[in-house]
């Protein structure tokens, strides 16, 4: 599955079909989505234009810093997001969910 995506919530539900799920920019975008932001809301947290979160978005060329205002801008929207979730070097998006998962393992193990 693929995302594209425009600056308008309404619209990136349309256009997020031609960037990938698995990268760094479907996440950012399914974050910005799931939080009702706008590309637009975070090129103003950032201090950029909205023509560099697009050509971030499009290109899937993120900087560190850029991850982690992303990851900031979602904390303060009540969104907890790891830096390793948004590289997609895990499916895991917080330690909360970490812990729930090791905790479910243990658990397992105990009852086996």
């Amino acid at each position: 599955y693929k995302r594209q995506t425009l600056s308008k919530v309404g619209d990136t539900v349309q256009i997020m079909k031609t960037i990938k799920l698995d990268t760094t920019a479907g996440r950012f975008l399914e974050l910005l989505e799931e939080n009702h932001l706008l590309q637009r809301d975070y090129a103003e947290y950032r201090g950029i234009t909205e023509g560099a979160v697009s050509q971030k978005i499009t290109n899937n060329s993120f900087s560190l810093r850029d991850l982690l205002s992303a990851i900031s801008l979602f904390k303060a929207k009540g969104t907890s997001v790891t830096l390793d979730y948004l590289t997609c070097q895990t499916d895991i998006r917080s330690p909360a969910e970490q812990q729930l998962k090791d905790s479910k393992k243990a658990l397992s193990q105990v009852g086996a």
